[in-house]
């Protein structure tokens, strides 16, 4: 998985139907509490963070503040970080 030359995004691929076929989806380091909002839903990773970030909603209790939605979507977000990261550490060790 690559990075831009600036090191601002993470890549995350998702494998289709054909081999050689990947879609990629350019996941900011940055925070930005739209990130799902403006993201693409025909790729499966894409839904696959929005029904976390559901599931997790369901699981705090619901989402009666705004406060709670914006830290549910932090966390989905920093989870996805992180494991791209690992993902990426696997790859390299795995060469």
């Amino acid at each position: 998985m690559g990075r831009d030359t600036n090191g601002e995004h993470a890549d995350i691929r998702k494998q289709g139907r054909r081999a050689q076929k990947r879609i990629q989806l350019a996941l900011s380091k940055q925070f930005n509490p739209r990130f799902l909002e403006d993201a693409d839903n025909r790729i499966a990773v894409v839904r696959t963070i929005k029904k976390r970030v559901e599931q997790l909603m369901v699981d705090a209790g619901g989402s009666e503040s705004p406060q709670k939605a914006y830290l549910v979507k932090r966390a989905v977000f920093v989870a996805t970080l992180l494991e791209t990261i690992e993902v990426e550490a696997l790859e390299v060790l795995t060469r």
